[in-house]
């Protein structure tokens, strides 16, 4: 009879390998620190996920994480603007960071930033090429991971007003 093994919330994790995951999500715009296109649409990714003793911090081992996106949205519909469709596509690099005070270290932290090209021009994004920086929360599973991240996209002040474009992401991580 086969043995099942289950991890526990207690159980330290396993090594982490290297891999890719497929990646899914959903994003939801928020008008905060001057965006006012509350954009609403979906994250389509591939990253490669592994272990890179050169991002240790202190005492916390790190994992290079490195994306490809495809995220569609739809905003605009308020005053003078239309209704209309954004396809952006970028690329990330991020520091994932296992949280040392969670006793399985299934937790972690990601910090990274990224190049994103826009199909379009809106209100809150002036420029077809943008800067995107992003801080996520989220939880390791044997098979993948999920996580809520802070994304903002802007041309970091190059050309127009840069009021920039900040979500909220849900993201759902699937190991190949």
């Amino acid at each position: 009879m086969p043995a099942l093994f289950v991890a526990l919330p207690g159980d330290p994790p396993p090594p982490l390998k290297p891999g890719f995951e497929a990646v899914l999500g959903a994003a939801f715009g928020q008008d905060v620190l001057g965006s006012e296109d509350t954009r609403r649409g979906g994250w389509y990714g591939l990253t490669w996920v592994e272990p890179e003793p050169r991002l240790r911090f202190q005492s916390m081992d790190a994992a290079l994480v490195l994306g490809a996106h495809y995220m569609f949205t739809k905003g605009g519909g308020f005053e003078d603007i239309p209704v209309n469709q954004m396809h952006t596509y970028g690329i990330t690099a991020a520091g994932r960071y296992p949280l040392p005070w969670v006793r399985s270290r299934r937790l972690f932290l990601d910090l990274g930033w990224g190049f994103s090209y826009n199909s379009i021009r809106t209100r809150d994004l002036d420029s077809h090429l943008n800067s995107t920086p992003f801080l996520g929360l989220g939880w390791q599973f044997d098979q993948g991971s999920a996580s809520i991240v802070a994304f903002h996209m802007s041309n970091g002040g190059f050309s127009g007003n840069n009021q920039g474009l900040n979500q909220i992401q849900f993201r759902f991580g699937f190991r190949l």
